[in-house]
């Protein structure tokens, strides 16, 4: 590691280790981790990670090692040992690096054991929270089946609106409905007054009541009332006479407050109508029926007798039902001999038997606990002193078994100053003190925090985590109103969502930021019966998740926008792909034509390539991997296909299953292209190499036979059968020299003489032998354009390579058509030369060969240039035609490029290198047709002895004196020896440390006078640079006839004298 890695690495706080990813043995460790393990650092070293983990963690760390670890990896939550045996909860990250040569891992841990236990005990609580619900509506629905199975017509309704909240099954039964038709809906709207009857006054004598209830708090018992009742359909409809006896109760909270009305009736229907069922009818004393007006009143009296002895009756049921389902007991205490008597439930309250009580005050409070039992007496007597009729008492009492319960109750005051008497109630409240308790609890261990408000919005219960996040002791805020402890919030969502629940009785939720306390809150509130309950929990680091989440998105999207990548968003659950603009940049779609899913992309890649691409993504997706990438064609929107790379980046849920991919899309066509290039490039250098090597030597055998062969043809003219071997021989070495030289033009090795070439007039001087080329059904036509540039070419090269394209024409229409030479001029600009690897911006002379014949496919173009490459049957064609071309070209500095269509012919242009200054070279005037030879004195140098003995018998041959040598040292004494030489003929390629042109410039050096030709099969660049002859350099390639030596010698031997 460099020194800033691990000053780094050594003082992290976070604690870390380094260790080998083959032997998971620990190779570094910072000083945090020797201090939050306990081990020193010498011991850290001894260990594996595997050390560290409890044994029957191991397994599964060494099945995650070998399935493999990505090289940027979150690892989770893992048990480590300390050194003193305690186990922790650390949260590992890790990555790849490299550590003094070896693969290595840097890990990182983060002790989590606080939040792991927390978590673990917020689980434990939430599941207690859901029993101690479960319990509670288990009790509700036992009350509620208990209070429905009652005896007695009961109708609980809510203060205010009336509505029925519950009924007994009596009283729909009595009323001839069922629980669905009446319960939540208004009394008056499920029992209305008959419209038949205006006279009735049932539903207002009963509507006086509950006000008086609701007015008073006390219990209203209304007389005897006619009470048409509504008829169901199915019992004939309309409504239907019932006589009631109502009484209206109220249902109070501890602080007084009304809950519900607890609504009962007695039908005394029967009773009311008599034996023969009819109602006594009206009468008055002042009618004529004064007989009949007594009897009714007698009757009447019993009649009221009798309904009075029925309802207390019927009080007395429904107060022993009260006393057992509520557990109320009744004491009385008379105030004058403080006699105390008790119900049977009283005695069960205090856990005594009847015989067991003296049934006195002071018995009863020698019962109470100890520190409650002088405020109870003292409350007591205040009580009396103090005129009023109501007391309310709570304490605790201690019993035989030493158990202590609390009660609570309350007495009413009766009786005159002779003889007072309390009569009151008392009721064990152990039980719901200890659910009120277990609820407190409950809700100071459960992980939200909790309020509630009183109907002034005062706080009367805070849990420790709503102190937490409020950031008050709740001892500052009971009793105190929200609003002016916490007036940031007034005006604002809090107070409107709070205000809104407590008016319109709905819960309310809603999540918000209080500026006060710079956090973001999510509120649950609904309405209580004594004002509002509210929970709420700090969600401010999820909403900066959230914030951060979407500024990276939007990060995202910027540089989605701002890249030439094609980047694309691959939703797998929903089956979506997004594309960023560059899609349309790039391919030339835009994103709104595109199909919203993955065919966006699958049906565009070239069906070739879709299979195994696809086939690739999948596997990555159904993997474990978390990158892909491939390369492949995809279609642009102009139809031509793009070569892409492609990358992508898998994202998986928590149990590992691919559930988004992002990735990029880069063309890659130029690149490819220039790679193209440049292996193209390769292999014209591996094939000049290899050329070179066999020209050298080929050609030399080659000017042997074809020299021969001549000499053969000569002196065996007078023998047919003989010459015709001759004949052939010459005609194979012929051959064998124009497949060298091709394969040296291929490879740009062969020399060039350039030249001002007018190409217009070169065109027009190779019409006759085209036209001969051709066939007699095949048009030609030339096309010159008017003041075309001068180009600067080997001309007698050019010719051979326009030959060349008008053979590959010609062959390609075998049943005749059109051919058209044409010339012009051409700027090719930067963008086209960047596109075309080597060619140089700028002006050319551009000649074309057109052809109407068959064509060819794109892949036979794109190797038309290949060396060997032919479409000809075997025997009708080298392969090496378009090969020189493409090599003269490129060796001349220019540009080619081939253009063709199956069934509508190709054309080829040539780009020629323009030349802005020079005379046009004119053409040699023809020598005589016979061979010319001299008698100078000739030095021939060539290092192969077959090569040397031939050239000095034809130079003798043609009249010249000659001396050989086979080396440049030997040839510079020769040269020191005959003083009279005229001319140096040497090979270029010569060993000895001594090539032709070291050996020609140090004779000419000593020798200004000499001429010098050169000869070579294959000349590197030792006469040639950049593809062309050095300037004033002579040269016969190899392998040449005997008339092109004479006439070469003879050219080179009556130029005028230069000197140095």
């Amino acid at each position: 590691m460099e020194l800033t890695t691990e000053v780094f690495f050594e003082n992290n706080p976070v604690p870390m280790w380094i260790y080998d990813r083959e032997t998971l043995a620990i190779l570094e460790v910072n000083r945090a981790a020797v201090a939050a393990y306990g081990y020193s650092r010498d011991e850290f070293l001894r260990l594996t990670i595997a050390d560290i983990r409890p044994p029957e963690d191991v397994p599964a760390l060494a099945d995650v090692v070998r399935t493999g670890v990505p090289a940027l990896s979150h690892s989770g939550v893992w048990r480590h040992r300390l050194k003193s045996g305690a186990i922790i909860h650390a949260d590992v990250t890790s990555h790849e690096v490299a550590y003094r040569g070896r693969g290595a891992r840097l890990v990182s841990c983060r002790d989590v054991s606080h939040q792991v236990a927390i978590e673990r005990e917020n689980a434990a609580l939430l599941a207690r929270e859901r029993e101690v619900r479960r319990l509670a509506e288990d009790a509700a629905d036992r009350f509620r089946t208990l209070f429905e199975a009652a005896p007695g017509a009961f109708l609980v309704l809510a203060p205010g609106t009336w509505e029925i909240v519950a009924a007994s099954d009596a009283y729909l039964e009595a009323t001839m409905r069922s629980r669905r038709d009446i319960v939540g809906r208004q009394l008056f709207d499920a029992f209305p007054a008959d419209p038949a009857d205006p006279s009735g006054d049932g539903v207002q004598k009963l509507r006086e009541s509950l006000e008086r209830v609701e007015a008073t708090g006390q219990t209203d018992v209304m007389a005897i009332q006619r009470y048409p009742i509504p008829q169901p359909p199915e019992h004939g409809g309309g409504f239907v006479e019932r006589w009631w006896s109502s009484v209206n109760t109220p249902a109070k909270a501890p602080d007084g407050a009304i809950l519900h009305i607890i609504h009962r009736v007695t039908d005394v229907t029967e009773v009311v109508r008599g034996p023969a069922g009819d109602a006594i009818p009206d009468a008055s004393p002042d009618s004529a029926g004064a007989v009949a007006w007594s009897l009714g009143e007698v009757l009447s009296s019993v009649r009221e007798s009798t309904a009075a002895s029925t309802r207390m009756r019927a009080e007395d049921g429904y107060l022993r039902l009260a006393k057992r389902m509520l557990g109320f007991g009744i004491w009385s205490l008379d105030v004058d001999t403080r006699a105390v008597q008790w119900s049977d439930n009283v005695y069960r309250i205090f856990g005594l038997g009847r015989g067991e009580f003296a049934g006195s005050w002071t018995a009863q409070l020698e019962r109470v606990h100890p520190e409650d039992r002088d405020l109870l007496q003292a409350s007591l007597d205040a009580f009396l002193a103090s005129g009023r009729r109501r007391m309310d008492f709570a304490h605790r009492l201690v019993r035989p078994d030493g158990t202590i319960a609390h009660v609570r109750g309350a007495a009413e005051l009766e009786g005159g100053q002779e003889h007072r008497r309390l009569i009151g109630v008392v009721q064990d409240i152990t039980r719901e003190l200890a659910s009120e308790s277990q609820l407190a609890s409950t809700l100071e261990q459960i992980s939200d925090a909790f309020y509630t408000l009183d109907e002034c919005w005062r706080f009367s219960f805070l849990n420790g985590q709503a102190e937490k996040l409020l950031r008050r002791a709740r001892t500052g805020l009971l009793g105190r109103v929200v609003w002016d402890e916490f007036p940031g919030a007034v005006g604002t969502t809090f107070q409107q969502q709070y205000e809104r629940a407590v008016q319109a009785r709905e819960t309310v939720r809603f999540t918000e930021y209080f500026a006060p306390l710079d956090s973001w809150f999510e509120v649950v509130a609904y309405p209580t019966a004594g004002g509002l309950a509210v929970y709420f929990r700090d969600v401010t680091e999820r909403r900066r998740a959230e914030e951060a989440l979407r500024a990276s998105e939007e990060r995202f999207r910027l540089i989605a926008r701002a890249t030439n990548d094609v980047i694309w968003d691959w939703d797998l659950r929903a089956g979506t792909v997004w594309w960023n603009e560059a899609m349309h940049l790039v391919f030339g779609f835009r994103r709104e034509s595109l199909e919203p899913g993955p065919e966006s992309w699958l049906g565009r890649i070239h069906p070739d390539d879709r299979p195994r691409v696809s086939a690739g993504i999948h596997a990555a997706m159904d993997g474990v991997a978390t990158t892909w990438a491939d390369e492949y064609r995809f279609v642009r929107a102009d139809g031509r296909y793009a070569t892409v790379a492609d990358r992508g980046f898998v994202i998986r849920d928590g149990a590992g299953k691919a559930v988004r991919m992002l990735g990029s899309m880069t063309d890659i066509t130029e690149r490819r292209e220039l790679d193209e290039r440049l292996r193209q490039s390769q292999r014209l250098e591996a094939i000049g190499q290899l050329t070179g090597g066999i020209a050298h030597d080929f050609n030399n055998l080659l000017t042997v036979i074809i020299g021969n062969s001549e000499m053969l043809c000569e002196e065996l003219a007078d023998q047919p059968s003989r010459k015709q071997l001759a004949d052939m021989t010459a005609a194979a070495a012929e051959r064998g020299a124009e497949l060298t030289n091709r394969l040296l033009a291929f490879a740009r090795r062969q020399p060039l003489e350039p030249r001002p070439i007018d190409v217009n007039r070169l065109v027009a001087g190779m019409d006759g032998l085209l036209r001969r080329t051709l066939s007699e059904d095949i048009e030609i036509e030339f096309v010159r354009a008017a003041g075309l540039w001068i180009a600067e070419v080997d001309g007698a090269q050019l010719e051979s390579a326009l030959l060349n394209l008008v053979i590959n024409a010609r062959d390609a229409m075998p049943d005749g058509g059109r051919l058209t030479i044409e010339t012009g001029n051409a700027s090719l600009d930067e963008e086209y030369a960047a596109m075309h690897g080597e060619l140089v911006p700028g002006q050319y002379v551009m000649v074309s060969v057109s052809d109407t014949g068959t064509g060819m496919p794109p892949d036979v173009v794109a190797r038309a240039f290949d060396p060997f490459f032919t479409t000809k049957e075997a025997g009708k064609g080298s392969g090496l035609g378009l090969s020189m071309v493409y090599g003269f070209v490129k060796q001349s500095g220019g540009h080619v490029r081939i253009y063709s269509e199956q069934g509508e012919g190709t054309t080829a242009r040539l780009y020629l290198p323009r030349v802005k200054a020079g005379s046009i070279d004119q053409p040699a005037p023809a020598r005589g047709a016979g061979v010319i030879g001299g008698g100078e004195h000739i030095l021939v140098v060539e290092d192969d002895d077959l090569v040397r003995e031939h050239l000095i018998a034809q130079l003798r041959g043609l009249g010249y004196r000659v001396t050989g040598a086979s080396a440049g040292r030997a040839a510079l004494a020769e040269l020191e020896r005959n003083a009279d030489i005229d001319l140096l003929f040497t090979d270029v390629v010569m060993p000895g440390g001594m090539n032709g042109r070291q050996l020609a410039d140090t004779a000419r050096a000593r020798w200004p006078a000499l001429k010098v030709l050169f000869t070579s099969g294959y000349t590197e660049n030792a006469i040639v640079h950049h593809g062309r002859l050095d300037r004033g350099v002579h040269l016969l390639s190899k392998p040449y006839r005997r008339g092109e030596l004479a006439a070469k010698l003879r050219r080179v031997l009556d130029e005028p004298n230069r000197g140095a």
